[in-house]
């Protein structure tokens, strides 16, 4: 859906990705992605802050660094 342009689509289903398995990276990266083509940055940020809090707490790490550095990248982009 993301390739399609249909960003609300696949902010629907990367949703529905994210409830059934919360701990699904690129999921979030993903999601992430669709945030920043809608030029969301609120959301693109709580999407990655859930995320990190999400493994500090129950995985006592980060996120990958490449998951890291997406972050960063889109942040600045918008």
């Amino acid at each position: 859906y993301i390739e399609l342009k249909a960003y609300n689509k696949s902010e629907r289903y990367l949703k529905k990705a994210i409830a059934a398995n919360s701990f699904d990276e690129e999921a979030y990266e993903l999601m992430m992605w669709v945030c920043f083509y809608m030029g969301n940055k609120i959301e693109l940020v709580r999407h990655y802050k859930k995320l990190s809090d999400l493994f500090k707490k129950e995985l006592q790490m980060k996120p990958k660094e490449s998951t890291i550095r997406l972050y960063k990248n889109l942040i600045m982009k918008l």
